[in-house]
């Protein structure tokens, strides 16, 4: 939720709900609590600003050029199959 949108409701239970053409809606609800309780439940690993490693190590470039390669195949294998 945007910060500024947050700061424009009150602190208490609020709901939400999300509405779509084919009648089937998503409601969620949420509380906002008073800032004083959000930085009393603060910890010093909440204040990090380093992101968690994932393990993913490989450059989002190099994941392009694996996807446009094995598109290149499948291609190419189904262009041999239909002739």
């Amino acid at each position: 939720m945007l910060p500024n949108f947050a700061n424009t409701l009150s602190v208490g239970d609020h709901t939400i709900v999300a509405m779509f053409d084919d009648g089937n809606d998503a409601t969620a609800e949420f509380t906002v609590i008073p800032v004083e309780e959000e930085s009393a439940d603060k910890t010093a690993s909440d204040e990090s600003t380093t992101s968690p490693k994932t393990g993913d190590t490989l450059p989002a470039g190099v994941v392009g050029l694996i996807a446009i390669a094995a598109a290149a195949v499948l291609a190419f294998a189904w262009r041999k199959r239909m002739a």
